[in-house]
């Protein structure tokens, strides 16, 4: 957390004495995501050895033990999808960009399978994709919605601009669609949630709610994410990495990367040491 200095950054921010950078809420994310991998592996995807029932169904302590921890983990999408839109206005290349997201969400596929196991390697694998997948697939229709729509060019004037808004808003529903036949983390809602940060760019008094809201619609259980969404009207507009070497620069911009297939590797090597699976 930094007080807040004064400059031309856009994006979602406010004015309050205290601020957030984007760094910072990357980290809260994390956390969040952590604490709500680490439910859905020990609590959700262990099995009771007596009853054979996932732990979190075996007590009611443990039932709400997993749905706090669950409601925690509710934070991390939106401010993920909300960097991921700023991202796109910010990067040097967005073809280099979509491409290391989409690589990092190759190389989750298996840390994913394995999270979500509920028994032996093999048993129960689901057949959708991982979160970075989704913000992949937003990340890529943000950028062909941007293409079709020309913003900076007024391409929305005339006859061919009806015709572009036609085929922006096919784009956005065949993404949505394809969300949700390879049942991707989050479905169509999640997709969709960040090119919604993207139209609303430069209203940063609706684009948090608007947001929360959307992805409640979607999914009842994340109306807990509202606290993660408030956050973001702490936003700078700053990166965080401001006076940082350009060494320590990378390293901090890679382990947001690599944070996420690592940590579902470890927290499941965890299980599989304790429980053989």
């Amino acid at each position: 957390m930094n007080q807040r200095k004064e400059g031309k950054s856009k994006g979602l921010r406010r004015t309050p004495r205290w601020t957030l950078s984007e760094t910072f809420l990357k980290r809260i994310a994390v956390l969040t995501m952590l604490v709500d991998h680490a439910a859905v592996i020990f609590l959700e995807r262990t099995l009771d050895a007596g009853t054979g029932v996932m732990l979190a169904g075996s007590q009611d302590a443990l039932y709400y033990t997993d749905r706090v921890l669950r409601a925690v983990g509710r934070q991390a999408f939106p401010i993920f999808a909300f960097c991921i839109a700023e991202g796109f206005f910010h990067t040097r290349s967005r073809g280099r960009y979509l491409a290391r997201l989409a690589g990092v969400s190759v190389l989750s596929q298996l840390p994913f399978v394995l999270m979500n196991n509920a028994g032996p390697v093999g048993s129960g694998l689901p057949v959708s994709l991982n979160t970075m997948a989704t913000l992949s697939l937003g990340l890529l229709l943000v950028w062909l919605v941007e293409l079709l729509l020309k913003p900076e060019e007024g391409g929305l004037a005339g006859t061919e601009g009806f015709f572009r808004a036609a085929l922006a808003v096919a784009a956005v529903a065949g993404a949505y669609r394809l969300a949700q036949m390879l049942r991707i983390d989050y479905g169509g809602m999640g997709v969709t949630a960040v090119l919604l940060f993207y139209l609303l760019h430069g209203m940063p008094r609706l684009a948090p709610v608007a947001v929360w809201l959307w992805l409640g619609c979607g999914d009842a259980h994340e109306w807990f994410a509202l606290p993660g969404c408030l956050l973001l009207y702490l936003y700078d507009g700053t990166r965080g990495t401001e006076g940082m070497s350009p060494e320590k620069k990378r390293r901090e911009k890679y382990f947001f990367y690599f944070f996420y297939p690592m940590h579902l590797l470890i927290l499941w090597g965890i299980r599989r040491a304790i429980w053989g699976y």
